[in-house]
């Protein structure tokens, strides 16, 4: 959590759950405030509340839709100011104020460089300039002013050059999307590179995986996104699934893919009292190969050169196959290393799943997968295996965006390495 909670509010024309891509960044945003603390309201033209903890003021003329915004609008757009401008400027205003009342930092989402809605950004001009207290960061998804699509639309003078220029007023803090937006907002208004933040959009990992609670308590324990490459075992701990062999492949990856996770996902098999003896070697393999896992989690240290995970160490709970099929997806690889199987049955859900697939050149492997997997001689060395399965990724765009979007434009890393500290320095 920041160091206090904030009052904070969120502003569009619209609001969730209205189809948009700005009205969604505001969803996961005002939600990831909401969790972390802060008492979130958003305002919008459209919308509704969609949790009981962040509500939804509703302010009509605020929407690019309403229609007198829309009357006014088109006579903007031939370069006319409309006779009643003043008229819903003041009244946007004065809406705008009483929703604002005890909010301490507004989030303004593409109100100030676009042209949907004049008087709304020239309402929040004037708010800036009176109201002292309020500090408004200004979130920038698109830029008029820089686009030829909207060109027709925007004349010379007040009020089309407000989309141009950066507020001067008040306590302004100014956020692109990305870099090729700051670019055109420092083109376009002179404002110095330093003065714009860019804080991107991104995806809710948990959610669009629909990851289970087991799951997703072990990616927060052990920041398993940040897993590069995770290798997926998943099988009973017994002998014949050669398990120290993997951990040996792994501690060699990890000399060539910091990051590199092996995760065995069964307990010791039931059948055989040796397999409990078997997990201890194994145990002892792990640390002498220096792949333990921190005991408490990763918390924020540097993620280790390899690890590999037991999940029967995690939790002796009983893994359903919902939780399985969660790792098959945080997965980007099998490895199997088995020295006998009767058949084989996580190759084919690894094919199920488009998982690229590493293990032993054992028969009912070859049966199931033919050539479409990458096959290994139980003699190999386990360093010349772990350059394998190195080369194979080092090719794989596929797998490297897969890692980008984790590591950069994951909703709650940028919440806490980007917006975390946005509300810290503004408090």
């Amino acid at each position: 959590m920041t160091e206090r909670p904030r009052v904070l509010a969120l502003l569009h024309y619209a609001g969730p759950p209205v189809v948009g891509g700005v009205e969604s960044v505001m969803n996961h945003h005002a939600r990831l405030m909401n969790e972390d603390g802060h008492s979130v309201r958003i305002l919008g033209g459209r919308g509704e509340a969609v949790s009981k903890e962040i509500p939804f003021y509703s302010i009509p003329l605020i929407d690019s839709q309403q229609e007198e915004i829309l009357q006014a609008k088109q006579q903007l757009d031939v370069g006319n100011v409309p006779d009643n401008f003043e008229v819903l400027v003041e009244e946007i205003k004065s809406q705008l104020l009483k929703a604002l009342d005890g909010v301490e930092i507004l989030f303004a989402h593409n109100v100030f460089t676009m042209s949907k809605n004049l008087m709304l950004t020239e309402a929040l001009w004037r708010i800036a300039k009176e109201v002292d207290s309020l500090e408004i960061v200004a979130w920038h998804h698109d830029i008029a002013g820089t686009a030829a699509r909207y060109s027709a639309e925007l004349h010379s003078g007040a009020p089309w050059d407000l989309v141009s220029q950066a507020c001067p007023h008040g306590k302004m803090t100014h956020v692109a999307v990305s870099k090729t937006r700051q670019k055109e907002f420092v083109e376009l208004t002179g404002t110095a590179e330093e003065n714009i933040r860019v804080i991107p959009s991104g995806v809710d990992t948990d959610r669009l995986n629909k990851f289970e609670a087991y799951t997703q308590e072990f990616c927060d324990s052990f920041r398993a996104l940040l897993a590069k490459p995770m290798l997926l075992l998943p099988v009973r701990i017994t002998r014949r699934k050669n398990i120290e062999f993997a951990l040996r492949i792994t501690h060699e990856l990890g000399k060539l893919m910091p990051g590199a996770t092996l995760v065995v996902t069964g307990p010791p098999g039931a059948h055989n009292p040796s397999n409990s003896v078997y997990l201890q070697e194994l145990r002892t393999l792990r640390k002498e190969l220096d792949l333990e896992p921190p005991r408490e989690g990763f918390g924020e240290a540097e993620y280790p050169q390899a690890i590999a995970h037991f999940l029967s160490e995690f939790s002796d709970s009983f893994l359903p196959d919902e939780v399985i099929a969660d790792f098959y997806r945080l997965a980007d690889a099998l490895l199997f290393t088995s020295v006998d199987e009767g058949f084989g049955i996580p190759v084919i859900e690894a094919g199920l799943a488009r998982l690229p697939i590493f293990c032993s050149n054992i028969p009912p492997f070859k049966e199931i997968a033919g050539d479409l997997a990458n096959y290994f001689s139980l003699n190999d060395s386990p360093d010349d295996i772990a350059a394998r399965i190195a080369t194979s990724f080092a090719a794989d765009d596929t797998h490297a965006l897969r890692h980008r979007v984790r590591a950069t434009y994951n909703w709650g890393s940028i919440y806490q390495q980007r917006i975390t500290p946005l509300l810290e320095i503004t408090s």
